[in-house]
């Protein structure tokens, strides 16, 4: 490590295209805490692949109107499959905002 400030680990030293890759395992949940561990991995998880396919179903418990909406609005130019089994506590309001 020579403390130039550039990442040093072993995700960063993969190329892009590897590193999305490796992402596009995660859920959302986890997608959101690797963005807060540097710049790069930030910008790793930024990627239109990890948002072409937005499995909300695991965040079932806690995904409200609000949340919803933040997902939708960050995956709505790349979105391609939207699974929201088991979201009850989204309401209608949230999509129709989206549409228009």
């Amino acid at each position: 490590f020579s403390g130039h400030g550039e990442a040093r680990d072993e995700l960063s030293s993969l190329t892009r295209e590897a590193a999305v890759r490796i992402l596009a395992y995660l859920d959302v949940d986890d997608l959101a805490r690797c963005a807060q561990v540097c710049r790069n991995w930030k910008m790793l998880t930024q990627s239109s692949m990890l948002w072409s396919k937005l499995d909300l179903h695991r965040t079932h418990n806690v995904l409200d109107d609000r949340l919803a909406v933040r997902f939708l609005q960050r995956a709505r130019p790349y979105l391609q499959h939207l699974n929201l089994r088991q979201c009850s506590r989204i309401g209608r309001l949230t999509f129709l905002s989206q549409i228009i």
